[in-house]
C-alpha cells in the first residue's frame, strides 16, 4: 500500500482561477484516484493552508469532492508524510496520467498478482486483470484472443496463474496458457519490445514428492521461458522466470498449516516470503534492459542451502 498525496489546487481546481466554486473536476483523473483507492492505497488530498487563496476552504472542498464522488481518506490542511506527492513539485500530474504503457497480469486476483498488479501501476502501467474470479480463464483461447485483440501494445506481460490440481488441468493453466498468451502478446510487442515474466518455483529445480506433474509443468515454463528469450530477442522481447521459494498462498495452505516450522528452520533468512517480495523483482525486471532468458529465484535461501 502507498500513501498518495494529491496536491488540490493543482489537481482538480487549478481551472478555476481563482473562483474555486466554478472549478470542475477532471474525470480522468478523479477516475484513476478512485481506483487506487479501491485497489487498497491510502488517499490524501491536500492544500497549503492560504497560499494561494488567502482563505482556509477546506469546508467548501469537503463537500465539492464528496459531489464530484471522490474517494479519499484524509483531506489535510498542509502536507503530510507520504510514499508518492504528486503535482507539489513531485509528480507533474500531466506525467502521473500519462500512462500509455500497457500490462497483462495474470492471477491478478491472487496474494502474488495482486502485488505484482500493484508494482505495476506504481511504474505507470494500465493494468489487465486476468483471473477465474473475475469471469476470465486463461485456458479459454477464444476469451484470451478478444482481449489481447484491443491493445495496440503490450509492454509487459506477466503469467503468474497456477494450478496443482489434476494433472491436465496442471499443465494446461502452467505451460500450455502461458505460452498461448505469450504468442498472442507476441505481435503487441515485436515493434517496439517488451517484457514476459514468468512465475516457476523450486519445482522447476528440485524434485519433490507426490505431485510429479506440478514439476513437470514448472520444469516446462522455465525451458519455454529460455526458449523465446532466444527465439524472440531479436525484437527486444525479453523472457524471465521469478521462481518463487515457500510463500504464503492458498496453493502453500497445506504445507503452512502442517510443516511451516520444519520449512522455516530450513530457510537461511528465516522466514516465508510474502508478497510484497515480489515487487522489487518485478520492478528489476521490467527495466533492465539487458537480462532475457534468466531464472530468478525468491527462495530466502533455500535452495543455496540445499533445502529440506
Amino acid at each position: 500500500m502507498n500513501k498518495y498525496c494529491i496536491d488540490i489546487d493543482g489537481t482538480i481546481c487549478n481551472d478555476a482561477k481563482g473562483n474555486y466554486r466554478s472549478a470542475k473536476p477532471y474525470k480522468e483523473r478523479i477516475a484513476r484516484i478512485n481506483k487506487l483507492y479501491k485497489d487498497g492505497h491510502y488517499i490524501i488530498y491536500f492544500t497549503a493552508r492560504g497560499r494561494t487563496t488567502g482563505i482556509d476552504w477546506s469546508n467548501f472542498t469537503k463537500k465539492q469532492l464528496r459531489e464530484w464522488g471522490c474517494k479519499y481518506h484524509e483531506l489535510r490542511m498542509g502536507k503530510p508524510e507520504a510514499n508518492i506527492f504528486i503535482d507539489d513539485k513531485a509528480m507533474p500530474f500531466k506525467d502521473f496520467f500519462k500512462n500509455n504503457k500497457q500490462a497483462v497480469v495474470t492471477g491478478a486476483l491472487g496474494g502474488i498478482g495482486k502485488a505484482i498488479t500493484e508494482v505495476l501501476h506504481e511504474n505507470g502501467y494500465s493494468v489487465e486483470l486476468i483471473d477465474l474470479k473475475n469471469g476470465r480463464d486463461i485456458t479459454n483461447y477464444r476469451q484470451m484472443k478478444k482481449i489481447f485483440k484491443k491493445f495496440k501494445q503490450v509492454d509487459v506481460l506477466v503469467n503468474c496463474a497456477g494450478s496443482n490440481l489434476n494433472a491436465h488441468k496442471t499443465v494446461v493453466v502452467n505451460v500450455l496458457a502461458p505460452y498461448e498468451l505469450s504468442r498472442l502478446a507476441f505481435p503487441k510487442m515485436k515493434n517496439r519490445g517488451g517484457s514476459i515474466i514468468n512465475i516457476t518455483s523450486l519445482w522447476s529445480e528440485r524434485g519433490f514428492k507426490n505431485n510429479p506433474m506440478y514439476g513437470i509443468s514448472k520444469g516446462g515454463l522455465k525451458m519455454l521461458t529460455k526458449c523465446l528469450a532466444v527465439e524472440w530477442a531479436e525484437y527486444n522481447i525479453r523472457v524471465n522466470n521469478i521462481g518463487l521459494g515457500y510463500f504464503k498462498t492458498d496453493m502453500t495452505k497445506y504445507s503452512w498449516d502442517n510443516r511451516r516450522s520444519k520449512i522455516t528452520k530450513s530457510i537461511p533468512l528465516g522466514r516465508w516470503g510474502n508478497p510484497e517480495d515480489i515487487k522489487e523483482a518485478i520492478k528489476f525486471l521490467i527495466n533492465c534492459p539487458y537480462i532475457t532468458g534468466q531464472d530468478l529465484y525468491l527462495d530466502g535461501g533455500w535452495l543455496a542451502s540445499g533445502g529440506l
